[in-house]
């Protein structure tokens, strides 16, 4: 399968089972007609006539089929040659009456006339008169088909002619035909027509029938009014009338309407209102951090990372601007960058400035503590740190068990400080304490069914901390609570299976996790002293419990009714967790408090020192505070008062120290950064307009470089930023380097969005995959081929599943996918689109 430049495509390999079974060749049998007619007549009203393989319906004369192949309708035989009649053609139904003008009357036939009226005038015939060969009276006859009333004048049609008017069944009486209609067919008002019932075509109704005295009544379901012919349904627009109460967009469908939501929205439960979808519940839809937005989102990356493709976050590689700040060397890592120094230098407290290495950088009082600094020998310092009356003296590995620490700098130790880690003095704190614990543990109950009901949890689990905490025994004292409490059930646990597997009983195992929060230590009693007991305590509980559940002293109440463990079912974890509370790290089996300019990190689980532009003047805080200028980069790292969000040089301004006072940077110069020991030239040549300068716009160069472009100092000309690099504003000396692995399409790009990854996306698993095309979500890179090939196991077959494609709009069709059989470029084709 080959896909050029595509957008996400979605793979579900999914197995499908193909039964196939070989059939041999069946000798034809004779087959036997079966006669519809025989039964229910076929569903034929008048006659049925049996055909080999099939039927049809045949009406009475008079009649002929109705659309339906099986109702019979009057046929009018008046339409043809007035049906014979010398005069006059009446149509009836079934039949057809001759009349004659006037001075006329019907001879025999019924269909000629002849002069004279008198068998009419005289007798009151209906049809005719003639003189009886018995009595030699003059009498009233019938036409063949009729009979005689009783009057012995009028003539009644019998069934014999025209079906006796009726439209399906005749039945002759005395009186008369009587009329009746075949099954599913109701008898009219006029007691001769038939109408059929719902039961027949349902009525002629295309949705909804009901029978009626006056027979099939059509109605619609909700969406559809009646048409005009009384039976069809037609759709109703509700989006038209606007009866739809969508909140946003209606779409009609057939019979209905729809609500339809701009992108970022999806219908809510009352399937009208649009509400916003939260992108970010799902963790895959940013590298790093996401940000909800009302029908969209954002995705922002941490420090050191630039965001591509929408979603994605790269390393930045600060190197590639101005070697990253750095005066000597400049290493780009993951997500930061790091400066150093050439031979006869180390790196100056700004983490970028060199300096001579033959000097010793001053130290800073921290708070909580006192530092004192003296000269013991020529060019040898010396300083000692001293803490508070409840402090004590941490580092990066723990406690250091003393109030005083001493630090030595000068010749001797090649001009740098003794005992210091990461060129950072230990703090004094005083929020120490001894860690909690935790540990899990399972329990096994015999229960009659495996019905477990959630109160059944929250029922044990309240057991469990008060059984704990309220009984002597275990020495809790109210420090013990259940951080989670499970069922598992139908376990198989080889060792208490064999109670259950007999019966009709189940196994269920408990599984919760027990936590003893520290208490304060004393002064008898110090953190590591406090930690030994409380751990003592914690593993006495278990010991303690274990034992209860053995000899079944413990019982939970479940359903009104007591429950007992089984015995030597408990049974706790190896392993023990040590814990501290939110704003304190671990270090060495002691909680201690993050320190004044440093804050607790929740993911890292470590302090971290708050940075530039931040400072925390408390202790165990879980973020920093904002300096009051809020300008990113200002003051030092690891503040810890509001003093220091403006201790370092400002932008423009530089000092021996990087600490004010400062003087600006002197014409000819620039400097875009805080807290530096020396200013940037603008270049041989070019000057500035006024002394403190903060950028390379400032410089006087001879012309305006656009976006796309930086202005090469030494040709004094305008460059175009090459592939993989981007410049956004117009007058600058540099171009910025894409992230990572990504770059640009072409040179001059004026914006980070250029910046595309040209890798093909593969995310395959044993059942299901993910292809994505280069840079996803993000528009792809031009002049790229994706190839991916997939190869299912026997008897499987693969659903590709492409959700939405949005491919480049070229009237050539560049742009393409194309799925094929096997990986050769003559195989067969399966999809094809551009």
């Amino acid at each position: 399968m080959k896909l050029t430049n595509v957008t996400r495509v979605q793979i579900f390999l999914v197995l499908m089972f193909t039964l196939c079974a070989s059939e041999g060749k069946k000798r034809p049998s004779s087959v036997k007609d079966e006669d519809e007619c025989s039964h229910d007549n076929g569903g034929c009203v008048h006659m049925c006539m049996n055909t080999p393989g099939n039927y049809s319906c045949v009406c009475r004369d008079g009649f002929m089929i109705a659309s339906d192949g099986k109702d019979c309708l009057d046929k009018n035989e008046c339409f043809e040659n007035k049906g014979g009649c010398s005069h006059q053609c009446i149509n009836t139904l079934g039949s057809f009456e001759c009349k004659c003008s006037s001075g006329y009357m019907l001879d025999p036939t019924g269909k000629s006339c002849i002069i004279g009226q008198w068998c009419h005038a005289s007798l009151g015939c209906n049809h005719a008169c003639r003189t009886s060969l018995t009595s030699n009276r003059v009498e009233c006859y019938c036409r063949t088909g009729y009979i005689l009333h009783s009057d012995g004048k009028t003539c009644l049609r019998s069934c014999e002619v025209g079906n006796g008017g009726c439209q399906h069944i005749c039945n002759t009486t005395t009186e008369g035909p009587v009329c009746s209609c075949s099954d599913n067919y109701i008898l009219n008002q006029d007691k001769k027509t038939c109408t059929a019932s719902c039961s027949v075509n349902n009525g002629g109704c295309e949705r909804k029938c009901v029978d009626s005295s006056q027979g099939p009544v059509c109605s619609c379901p909700v969406g559809y009014k009646l048409h005009q012919d009384g039976r069809s349904c037609i759709d109703v627009d509700e989006c038209e009338k606007k009866i739809d109460g969508c909140s946003h967009l209606c779409e009609n469908v057939k019979g209905s309407f729809e609500c339809v939501c701009p992108p970022g929205y999806k219908v809510s439960t009352d399937y009208k209102t649009c509400v916003d979808i939260d992108e970010c519940l799902l963790n895959s839809t940013c590298d790093h951090k996401c940000v909800n937005l009302p029908g969209s989102f954002q995705c922002h990356c941490n420090t050191g990372y630039q965001l591509f493709g929408i979603t994605h976050c790269a390393d930045v590689n600060e190197c590639a601007v101005r070697n990253g700040g750095c005066i000597h060397t400049c290493s780009n890592t993951e997500g930061s960058y790091t400066c150093s120094c050439n031979t006869g230098f180390k790196l100056h407290p700004n983490k970028h400035d060199c300096i001579d290495a033959g000097q010793c950088i001053s130290l800073v009082q921290q708070p909580n503590s006192l530092l004192t600094c003296v000269h013991v020998e020529a060019q040898e310092q010396q300083c000692t740190v001293t803490c508070g009356k409840k402090a004590q003296l941490i580092h990066e590995n723990g406690l250091l068990n003393t109030t005083t620490m001493s630090f030595k700098c000068g010749p001797s130790t090649n001009y740098e400080w003794t005992n210091m880690e990461n060129g950072r003095l230990p703090q004094c704190s005083e929020s120490i304490s001894a860690p909690s614990y935790s540990r899990k543990a399972k329990l096994g109950f015999i229960r009659d069914s495996c019905d477990v009901d959630p109160k059944d949890i929250e029922i044990m689990k309240q057991n469990l901390t008060e059984t704990f905490n309220n009984e002597k025994r275990y020495k809790c004292k109210n420090r013990c609570q259940i951080n989670f409490l499970d069922f598992i059930c139908g376990s198989r646990n080889k060792k208490f299976w064999k109670l259950v597997h007999h019966s009709k009983r189940s196994l269920i195992i408990a599984e919760f996790e027990l936590q003893m929060n520290s208490n304060h230590h004393s002064g008898k009693c110090d953190v590591d002293c406090t930690a030994k007991r409380n751990l003592q305590r914690f593993n006495r509980a278990f010991k303690k419990f274990k034992r209860a559940v053995k000899r079944q002293k413990y019982i939970v109440r479940f359903e009104n009714k007591d429950l007992k463990p089984i015995k030597k079912s408990f049974r706790p974890d190896k392993n023990i967790k040590e814990l501290c509370k939110d704003g304190m790290q671990l270090l060495n089996s002691s909680c201690i408090g993050c320190t004044f300019g440093t804050f607790y990190n929740k993911d890292t689980q470590k302090c971290h020192p708050c940075p530039r532009g931040t400072y925390q003047d408390m202790e165990g805080q879980l973020s920093c505070k904002e300096c009051p200028n809020r300008l990113p980069g200002s003051g030092v790292e690891g503040a810890t008062m509001q003093k220091q969000c403006s201790e370092l040089c400002d932008q423009g301004t530089f000092s021996a120290s990087g600490l004010k006072p400062c003087m600006p940077c002197q014409v000819g110069t620039f400097q875009p950064d805080y807290g530096r020991i020396s200013c940037i030239s603008c270049g041989s040549g070019l000057r500035t307009r006024d002394a403190g300068s903060t950028g390379f716009k400032d410089c006087t160069f001879r012309i305006l470089c656009d976006a796309g472009h930086y202005y090469n100092i030494s040709a004094h000309t305008c460059s175009k930023c090459g592939k993989g690099f981007y410049q956004t504003q117009p007058g600058q000396d540099f171009c910025f380097s894409c992230p990572g692995k990504t770059t640009t399409d072409s040179d001059s790009s004026v914006s980070s969005d250029d910046c595309k990854d040209r890798r093909c996306g593969q995310h395959m698993g044993d059942y299901f995959g993910v292809l994505e095309s280069p840079n996803y979500p993000g528009n792809y890179p031009v002049n790229v081929d994706c190839v991916w090939k997939i190869r299912p196991e026997k008897r499987r077959r693969i659903l590709i599943i492409i959700p939405k494609i949005e491919l480049g709009d070229e009237e050539d069709c560049g742009d393409r996918i194309i799925m094929r059989k096997s990986k050769s470029l003559q195989s067969q084709s399966t999809f094809e689109t551009c």
